[in-house]
């Protein structure tokens, strides 16, 4: 760290990689950047490229910037970063970041292939089959699609296989090398392979020299189906309705026929069209699928241009990565839009509940003015009525001196009476 923070470009590289793959400390995707962007301004060559890939990636970044992406592949690019050569290609082929050009992105494609990026090698030889951009060369098409396979290139592989097997490119049908190529890329994990190989075993794709297994075709149809595999899942959803190597289950054939339809293929949904069967009660979507031809089958013999960068080298880590990254900003995103309607949810209790609070005092204020001035009426009721009570007490206490005064004068009379009788 103190090297690093001293200015040297190679400690600033190395803690960059750290803080990106958490070796040795925290992982911390946005001290990783900005270590690699400290990099990068000195030139250090994997830097730019690394930091390139991130901007576009999103990773330890506020926003994707393609532009700042292309401008940093090109700086790797110009000092001779052999990924960097074909990310850039890509990005001209596609008009990523800038103007797409076919020319700029075949010259880079041929540097990358060159000093080895499988990938590249790939993409030389769909332009070489094809013809697009190129003059079409199937030798030359070959041949590419032979490097970039003993690469571990798996499209490359699995276009091996159907090479092979359908005898194109100018060679003839070989099963043999076709099988080898494709369970190459099968026993990679590769989807595509492994849907093919079903097809095979199960005799769906008329090559009499492979003799007809369904237990392994089943296997392999498995695999791939795992993968969401939208073709395999359906081929699987007809081995439970038939009982090909499975024993007949109505519900598993429509829990495949259905996950075949979520994922998009369209025989899938035909079949539940014909059934009556609502499509929106499915989801269906393909919003995740990269290529409509995955859903086709192997036998059309599609070729597909792969041109994401990722496929050199470590393609799988890079393509989990992202997917984690995706994974990890939505269910951020679902976090953050359950604690605001949390929040906003609280507010209005709060708010409800103060609310409450001021009408009931409110209610009881009320209730206290009445009160007072219950009291203060009778108050003045009582006011007013104590004269005319005073008055009256007044009189009778008159009356009663009077008739006292009248009692006493009527005994002085009696007895002023009898003294003169007897005088």
């Amino acid at each position: 760290l103190e090297e690093a923070e001293g200015g040297d470009v190679n400690a600033q590289y190395e803690l960059a990689t750290c803080y990106a793959n958490g070796r040795g400390c925290m992982e911390n995707q946005n001290r990783s950047t900005f270590w690699y962007t400290q990099a990068a301004n000195q030139n250090h060559a994997e830097a730019m490229a690394d930091l390139a890939f991130r901007i576009s990636a999103g990773m330890g970044v506020k926003t994707i910037d393609e532009v700042a992406s292309t401008k940093w592949y090109k700086k790797a690019s110009d000092v001779g970063v052999a990924m960097a050569q074909f990310a850039l290609g890509w990005r001209y082929a596609q008009g990523i970041g800038c103007q797409k050009n076919e020319e700029f992105a075949i010259n880079l494609y041929r540097k990358a292939a060159s000093r080895g990026v499988a990938g590249a090698q790939y993409n030389m030889a769909i332009r070489y089959e094809s013809g697009k951009g190129l003059p079409q060369d199937s030798d030359r098409a070959l041949k590419f699609y032979h490097q970039a396979a003993t690469l571990e290139h798996e499209d490359a592989q699995y276009t091996l296989g159907q090479v092979y097997l359908q005898g194109e490119c100018g060679v003839d049908v070989d099963t043999e090398e076709g099988l080898k190529w494709l369970m190459r890329a099968a026993r990679q994990g590769y989807a595509k392979a492994q849907h093919a190989l079903g097809m095979i075993y199960c005799g769906a794709a008329e090559l009499t020299q492979v003799p007809v297994d369904y237990g392994k075709g089943v296997d392999w149809l498995r695999k791939a189906a795992s993968k969401d595999h939208a073709a395999a899942q359906y081929q699987l959803s007809l081995c439970w309705r038939r009982g090909l190597a499975v024993d007949k289950d109505e519900k598993k054939a429509d829990e495949w026929l259905m996950k075949a339809a979520y994922h998009g293929d369209e025989t899938a949904r035909d079949d539940l069209r014909a059934a009556g069967t609502p499509l929106d009660s499915v989801a269906a979507t393909q919003q995740d699928l990269s290529d409509d031809l995955e859903l086709q089958g192997f036998s059309k013999g599609e070729r597909v241009d792969i041109t994401d960068p990722s496929y050199d080298g470590g393609a799988a880590d890079v393509a989990a990565q992202r997917s984690k990254e995706k994974r990890d900003k939505k269910l951020e995103k679902e976090q953050k839009k359950k604690e605001q309607q949390e929040a906003k949810a609280a507010k209005a209790a709060k708010e409800k509940e103060t609310l409450e609070k001021g009408q009931a005092e409110g209610e009881g204020q009320e209730e206290q003015k009445a009160d007072n001035e219950k009291a203060k009426k009778k108050k003045e009721t009582k006011k007013k009525s104590r004269p005319t009570k005073d008055a009256e007490e007044e009189k009778e206490e008159g009356q009663d001196e009077g008739g006292t005064r009248r009692e006493e004068t009527g005994k002085e009379k009696k007895k002023k009476s009898i003294q003169k009788n007897k005088t």
